[in-house]
């Protein structure tokens, strides 16, 4: 299900989309940094924070599979809902690209 707010409104504004207009090219066939798995064009791709938002991170450093960074922040905000200590390391980690 797709999220009807917009990039704007979730404070990602002009300076992260245009950041990820100029990464996404690059990105295409390159192994995802957070499963391992090709990116290929058509595949619904997000510009990643490698320290999250959550922790502070500001500036969107590498494309990922859309599903993949996702993932990677239902699990940081599940951790912090439940008060368990989230770690300053991108979840889950893979290869660097």
């Amino acid at each position: 299900m797709a999220s009807s707010t917009s990039a704007t409104a979730k404070g990602l504004g002009y300076k992260h989309q245009a950041r990820r207009k100029r990464l996404l090219p690059g990105a295409y066939g390159r192994p995802c940094p957070m499963c391992g798995a090709p990116m290929l064009q058509g595949q619904a791709l997000d510009l990643d924070h490698t320290i999250p938002r959550a922790l502070g991170g500001t500036v969107g450093d590498r494309i990922t599979h859309a599903s993949c960074n996702r993932r990677a922040g239902a699990v940081l905000g599940a951790k912090r809902r439940w008060g368990k200590k989230a770690a300053a390391a991108p979840m889950p980690t893979s290869q660097d690209w």
